[in-house]
């Protein structure tokens, strides 16, 4: 028997295209074979990481002050089922 594959929120292997819809909410992008999900979220710097940035790269402003993450989820189907999938954080300042 096969190892069961999944992601924290519940994301598996051979679930439906209808279940894994309804689970992860709209999709930016899909077509008869792929789902693409993605998010983007603006996390302020605490006042250490400001100091930090600071001691670094010298002086910024408060727009500077955040980091930008995008997370992002690509569903690969067959037969309306996830056969495969990517999870992606990418954190950038």
């Amino acid at each position: 028997m096969l190892p069961v594959v999944s992601s924290p929120r519940g994301l598996r292997l051979g679930m439906s295209r209808d279940e894994a819809a309804r689970l992860l909410d709209a999709s930016l992008r899909d077509d008869a074979r792929r789902l693409f999900y993605t998010a983007t979220k603006r996390i302020p710097m605490t006042r250490e990481g400001r100091e930090d940035y600071q001691r670094r790269f010298g002086q910024f402003s408060d727009e500077d002050a955040f980091f930008d993450s995008v997370r992002s989820v690509t569903l690969r189907l067959d037969q309306d089922r996830v056969y495969s999938f990517t999870l992606r954080k990418v954190t950038t300042f």
